[in-house]
């Protein structure tokens, strides 16, 4: 896995543009070389800024994340 300290703009475009396709964090994950809890972490960062990512991952399923395949 990349240990990148931050993620791209580019990369959180994708982020977005793969769940909106029903991408699981874990083939996001997989798709930018980061660690899927990087992914989860930024969704969940996002999920309180935007709606946009929000209507993909509700608040109470963020628990739940690890385990999506």
């Amino acid at each position: 896995m990349a240990k990148n300290k931050h993620l791209a703009d580019t990369e959180r475009l994708q982020i977005e543009i793969m769940l909106k396709q029903g991408s699981s964090l874990k083939r996001i994950a997989a798709h930018l070389d980061k660690s899927t809890s990087t992914i989860s972490r930024e969704v969940k960062k996002r999920a309180k800024e935007s709606e946009k990512f929000a209507k993909h991952y509700p608040h109470n399923r963020f628990d739940q994340l690890s385990v999506v395949a």
